[in-house]
C-alpha cells in the first residue's frame, strides 16, 4: 500500500498548499453560500482591498458590503450563477471604505464541498494590468492550479478509491501469474532456466538442477548460462540466441551441456524472448530436454 500511501500524502498536501495559496495570495478572495450569498470567508488581500474588518464581512451577503452594493449587477449576476457556475466581470470599479476607488477583474465560480456547493469569488487588482502584465500572466497560472486544487479534491478522493480497487485485482492477478509460473516451471519434465537479456541466470527448475548436478538454486542465480553448455558449443549456441531477437524464438537445437562436476550430456534445446506489458524483450527462457 506504499503507493496508496504516498497518494493520501500528496492530497494532504494539496489541502495545506491550497490554505496557503489562500492566506497568501495577492488577489482578494471571499467564499460563499451558494444558495443564501452569505460569506464564510475572506483571505488577508480583500480586507486590505476594501479596508474592513474580517469580523465585519462574515455571515454577510456581497452585494451588502459598501463598495459592492452600488453595483446592482453583481448580486443578478451572482444569482445567475445557479445556471452558468461561472461569472466574470474584466473591469469593474470597486470603492473601499476609505473611499479609494480601484479597478478590479471579478471572477466567481461555484464548487462542491462535502456535498455542500460554495461560490469563489477572486477579486484582482487591474489598475496597474500595463505594468504588471507579465506578473499578470503568472497569477492566471497560479489561479488555475488554485481553482484545480479546490474543485479537484473530492475527485482526488474518488479517484484514489478506484486506484485501491485497481491495485488490488492487479496484486490478485499478479500473485495469480506467479503462482501459474512457479507451478508450470515445477511441474516441467524439462530443464528451465530463465535469464536477464544479458544471458545472467534468474531462475531455474529444480529439473535444472538435477541434470546438472547443483544442489541449490543460490549456486546458479547470477551466474552466466553459457556456464550450463560446454564450452566448444558457446558459439553455436549464442548465434542461436541472436536469432531469438529477431525471430522471438529458437526450436530444437541440439547441444552438449555441462554438469557441475565437468562430465556433459547431450541435450536439445528451446528457448523464447520473455516480453514485457509494451512489448519490449525484458528476459529469455530457456528449456532442455536430455537426450537419451
Amino acid at each position: 500500500m506504499d503507493m496508496i500511501e504516498e497518494k493520501l500524502k500528496k492530497l494532504r498536501a494539496s489541502e495545506a498548499c491550497y490554505r496557503r495559496l489562500f492566506e497568501t495570495a495577492k488577489d482578494g478572495i471571499l467564499i460563499m453560500e451558494f444558495e443564501s450569498g452569505r460569506i464564510v470567508d475572506v483571505n488577508p488581500s480583500l480586507i486590505k482591498m476594501i479596508g474592513d474588518s474580517k469580523g465585519n464581512l462574515l455571515g454577510r451577503q456581497i452585494w451588502e458590503l459598501g463598495p459592492f452594493e452600488s453595483i446592482q449587477s453583481v448580486k443578478e449576476e451572482i444569482k445567475n450563477l445557479k445556471e452558468n457556475d461561472y461569472i466574470r466581470y474584466e473591469n469593474m470599479a470597486i470603492k473601499g471604505m476609505d473611499g479609494k476607488t480601484t479597478d478590479v477583474e471579478f471572477v466567481s465560480s461555484v464548487y462542491p464541498v462535502d456535498g455542500v456547493k460554495l461560490v469563489q469569488c477572486i477579486i484582482r487588482d487591474i489598475t496597474e494590468r500595463t505594468r504588471r502584465e507579465k506578473i499578470d500572466t503568472e497569477k492566471t497560472n497560479e489561479l488555475e492550479i488554485f481553482s484545480k486544487a479546490a474543485v479537484g479534491r473530492e475527485l482526488k478522493m474518488i479517484d484514489l478509491e478506484k486506484e485501491i480497487k485497481k491495485r488490488e485485482i492487479l496484486e490478485n492477478q499478479l500473485r495469480e501469474s506467479e503462482e501459474l509460473y512457479k507451478a508450470l516451471i515445477k511441474a516441467s519434465p524439462d530443464s528451465v532456466t530463465v535469464t536477464n537479456l544479458e544471458g545472467h541466470i534468474i531462475d531455474v527448475s529444480d529439473r535444472t538442477l538435477k541434470l546438472h548436478g547443483y544442489g541449490d538454486v543460490r549456486e546458479l542465480k547470477g551466474k552466466d548460462s553459457m556456464d550450463l553448455i560446454a564450452p566448444e558449443d558457446h558459439e553455436m549456441v549464442k548465434s542461436n540466441f541472436e536469432t531469438i531477437f529477431r525471430d522471438g524464438l529458437v526450436k530444437d537445437v541440439e547441444c552438449k551441456m555441462l554438469r557441475k562436476d565437468g562430465t556433459n550430456f547431450q541435450g536439445l534445446l528451446n528457448a523464447a524472448v520473455v516480453k514485457d506489458a509494451s512489448g519490449k524483450p525484458k528476459a529469455f527462457i530457456a528449456t532442455v530436454r536430455e537426450k537419451t
